[in-house]
């Protein structure tokens, strides 16, 4: 197993502006047989939703019997006009793209990568959730993608990217940067292959054994505190539900099979709190971190679904801080340092960084 000189880096990663000079061309090509046909496929799936809907309208109307002097017959009237209306809007965008018969080509870097899934909020609750949506940057320029594409490129990876403009619709993602080729023969892999390969690569990476300091020790904590928190708040509320279902419903006998489900994810999520502790303790008694170096290979950012920052590398996936995953690229060298006992993640550093400190 390899190893690398630890004092190369810094112990602390502090964020640098960095410039960034991306370039991306936009051009105009003819439409293939094949996206005009799934660009007519999602027209005719609009159309059908609407004649459907314009059905039940107009049975509504005619059922309940709303006249002019009415005054729901204007609200209803309203609705009406504000929903087929936004039917209309959506429908021009392949009627345009079709009738025009061309597309966008991007080429160009990937800057970034966005997840975004907004919800529905009113006086501090949350209401139903909306269908995420997915979006690749290109310096300033973004453009909103299928999850397909979305999942098969990297940030830092040269594309060519077919769009329909007005459908707002990725059609084809061809990569320019050469280095996923290998995928294809992964997928004639058995899964129990992969995930052999996979860890004994990660067992492979060179890494360095350390001395943690204290602000690693406080980081630690701060990690133990949110995993044991977000434990015993189930804990609390399981319980309390658990002993609502059997004492205070009058058929106890029928709430005796949730109540004991519910008390099976408490044992669980507490069980979940202990061995955090544990875990903590023995990080704490052995004072020992893990270097690892390794490579950053993707990276994406999550808004509003709890994941955050995530940046992808040989030895997993983190979740790390707006600024860490702002300042770390793909493709460059990095060290992931985490607690030895637990392996929870303390911080990532790349050499670029600590070269600019230096």
């Amino acid at each position: 197993m390899g190893d690398f000189e630890a004092s190369d880096f810094h112990e602390r990663i502090i964020v640098v502006n960095q410039p960034r000079i991306m370039s991306i061309t936009i051009s105009q090509r003819e439409l293939s047989p094949e996206e005009a046909k799934m660009l007519r496929q999602r027209l005719w799936a609009i159309g059908v939703f609407a004649l459907i809907s314009g059905v039940m309208f107009y049975v509504f109307f005619t059922q309940v019997g709303i006249s002019f002097a009415d005054g729901g017959f204007y609200a209803f009237l309203i609705f009406g006009v504000f929903f087929f209306g936004v039917l209309v809007y959506i429908i021009s965008g392949p009627v345009r793209d079709l009738f025009k018969g061309t597309k966008q080509v991007i080429q160009g870097v990937v800057t970034d990568k966005h997840r975004y899934k907004s919800s529905k909020t009113g006086k501090g609750r949350k209401g139903s959730n909306s269908k995420p949506k997915y979006y690749l940057h290109f310096g300033d320029k973004k453009f909103y993608v299928e999850y397909k594409h979305f999942a098969a490129v990297n940030v830092g990876e040269k594309v060519e990217l077919h769009y329909a403009q007005h459908s707002n619709v990725s059609l084809e993602l061809v990569s320019l940067s050469g280095h996923k080729e290998p995928a294809r023969e992964e997928e004639k892999k058995t899964l129990r292959e992969q995930i052999f390969e996979w860890n004994e690569q990660r067992e492979n990476l060179p890494r360095k054994e350390l001395v943690m300091s204290h602000e690693d020790v406080r980081l630690l904590k701060k990690y133990r505190n949110k995993t044991i928190g977000f434990n015993l708040s189930f804990v609390f509320i399981g319980g309390f539900m658990c002993v609502a279902f059997t004492v205070g419903a009058l058929l106890w006998w029928v709430m005796i099979f949730p109540s004991l489900l519910l008390l099976l994810l408490v044992f669980f999520f507490a069980r979940g709190a202990l061995r955090t502790q544990r875990k903590y303790r023995r990080d704490v008694d052995l004072g020992i971190k893990v270097a690892v170096k390794t490579k950053i290979l993707d990276k994406q950012k999550h808004t509003r679904s709890g994941k955050g920052f995530l940046v992808e590398t040989e030895l997993g996936t983190h979740a790390v801080s707006a600024h860490t995953y702002e300042v770390l690229q793909p493709q460059e060298d990095a060290i992931v340092f985490m607690a030895k006992e637990s392996g929870w993640l303390i911080e990532i550093q790349t050499k670029e960084i600590s070269q600019a400190l230096n």
